[in-house]
């Protein structure tokens, strides 16, 4: 039995196979429906098998006759229409949530800036709705990266100049080089975890702690570091030292780039056949090793503490082991 007026490539058949294929329940539902009407099943009892009403059904019957199986495709829905549209949200909410001091804010949470757009603004939104716009415009909270306030825009300018010079004489070979200290409770990183959980870190509070002393020449991936108690005038003059006894079979002259700590500049450091280029103020940004640094302590001090002072030294060793084995790494992350 067909139904008279439907579609020739719309048997019988071929509804029960899009039925036994219905990407969705809806849809299993309407081809269902369409096969127990052929098969002289009564309207009212099709009905009440597919739990939808009488219009319903009809529409379905309608739509089969009339286009054949395309006639019971599931339509999109339009859902509610927006509050705000993308363009007004970006034109008007955007700039106050980057600048809070526009609305007379100091920062916007989510629940604040919610809080404002319905309270200031007369906006009747959902909380989820402004994280959705939030989204949508591809923002999100971080924590700003401290910066400081002194630098010298021109001092800057000249040193990247000059450094762009070396970098391209083919006689210099550049280092750079910094100390960092290494906690024996760092502290907590970013993890993964499910929603609705907080995981926790544990730590002694005994304020394990020490030093390194490193320098890294990017183009070739070479790091050199020392484990240093403190830092001082007379322990970089070891490391001095020991880095001119690593460079010393080098051709090319050794530059060594390193900001004004105090202990970088005293005059009686012997420098061997290394030549000290000064970074500009309050410009650690200019300094890869600082790069270094932040690639070591997040791959190898996170979710991890130290119970003794070896511990710590241990765990630090085997980082700079890793880093300085691989070559490669290093003068990627280093060299930009």
């Amino acid at each position: 039995m067909e139904l008279q007026g439907a579609e020739e490539n719309a048997t019988p058949i071929e509804v029960l196979t899009a039925q036994c294929c219905a990407p969705t329940q809806e849809g299993f539902v309407r081809f269902q429906a369409i096969s127990l009407f052929e098969l002289g099943y009564d309207k009212a009892e099709i009905a009440e098998i597919s739990r939808c009403s009488l219009r319903t059904l009809n529409r379905w019957i309608a739509g089969y006759k009339e286009r054949g199986i395309d006639g019971l495709a599931i339509k999109g829905r339009s859902g509610r229409p927006r509050k705000i549209s993308k363009e007004r949200f970006g034109a008007e909410i955007v700039p106050l949530v980057l600048d809070p001091s526009k609305a007379g804010e100091t920062f916007f949470t989510g629940v604040k800036l919610h809080g404002y757009l319905v309270n200031n603004l007369k906006e009747e939104l959902s909380y989820r709705t402004v994280l959705a716009y939030m989204h949508e415009h591809e923002l999100t909270r971080v924590v700003p990266r401290p910066w400081p306030d002194r630098q010298d825009p021109e001092k800057r300018a000249q040193y990247l100049k000059e450094i762009g010079a070396l970098k391209q004489d083919p006689s210099v070979e550049l280092w750079f080089t910094d100390e960092t200290g290494i906690e024996g409770d760092p502290r907590p990183r970013k993890v993964w975890v499910k929603k609705g959980t907080r995981p926790i870190q544990p730590y002694l509070g005994d304020h394990i702690r020490l030093n390194v002393i490193g320098a890294v020449a990017p183009k070739r991936g070479d790091l050199f570091s020392l484990i240093v108690p403190h830092v001082d005038t007379e322990v970089f003059q070891v490391f001095i030292n020991e880095l001119a006894a690593h460079t010393k079979q080098s051709n090319k002259q050794i530059v060594l780039v390193l900001d004004n700590a105090s202990w970088h500049k005293s005059a009686s450091i012997n420098w061997h056949h290394i030549k000290p280029k000064y970074l500009p103020p309050y410009s650690p940004d200019f300094n890869p090793i600082e790069i270094v640094w932040l690639c070591l302590k997040r791959d190898f001090f996170t979710s991890w503490f130290a119970k003794t002072p070896d511990d710590l030294l241990d765990r630090t060793v085997l980082a700079l082991r890793s880093f300085i084995a691989n070559p490669t790494a290093v003068t990627s992350i280093t060299n930009h």
